[in-house]
Formats: C-alpha cells, structure tokens, sequence
C-alpha cells in the first residue's frame, strides 16, 4: 500500500485519489487470494495448458487492472486506459504461459 501512495503521489495525485488508490491494494490481494481458490498452487505442475492459460490469463488481468488503476491520471483517455490494461494483461499472461509450457516441455524430457 506504500509503494501504490508513493506511485500515486508521484504521478501527481490529488490527497483523495491516492487514498483512494491505496484502498485498492488489499482489495487486489485478495481477488488474487480468491482466484487461487478456483486454481490451488498445489496443482500446478498436473494441470493442463488450456487451463493454466486460463489462469495466467484472469491472474494478469487482476495485476493490469490494478496496475492501470495506480497509474492512470485523471486526464488519460479511455483509449489510453484500455490500451495499458490489455497490454499488460497481454504481456504478463503470454510470458507466463511461455514459462509454464517450457516447464512442462523439460519436465516430459526428463520423464
């Protein structure tokens, strides 16, 4: 919650607006505690690569929308808006997938 004052505070925000983002960090951490639930860490290394891209898919997701949100100034347009949350979503779940499906393919080799 630091870290999303100090962003916000340097990004120029309003004292109502950096509390405002800084009540956004607990609420990130817990949709990702919650998403977890719907895909235990425990099984991760079974799981498949449609459903782990499912995962890392909706896991981006939550980090470029929180992201975006401690980011984002007042002026941004909502295609600019748009335009980071689907980036980020786009580049942190296809690194994760590449990551995920790499550790699989070594895993099979050792097998």
């Amino acid at each position: 919650m630091l870290i999303t004052g100090i962003a916000s505070w340097f990004f120029g925000d309003t004292s109502a607006v950096i509390f405002q983002k800084i009540l956004v960090a607990p609420i990130f951490l817990l949709a990702s505690k919650g998403l977890r639930t719907y895909f235990p860490g425990h099984l991760d290394d079974t799981r498949g690569l449609a459903t782990q891209a499912e995962f890392e898919v909706l896991n981006a997701a939550l980090l470029a929308a929180f992201i975006t949100i401690v980011v984002t100034t007042g002026e941004a347009s909502l295609e600019r808006v748009l335009l980071d949350f689907v980036g980020v979503t786009v580049v942190i779940s296809a690194a994760n997938i590449l990551i995920f499906w790499y550790r699989q393919k070594t895993r099979r080799q050792v097998d």
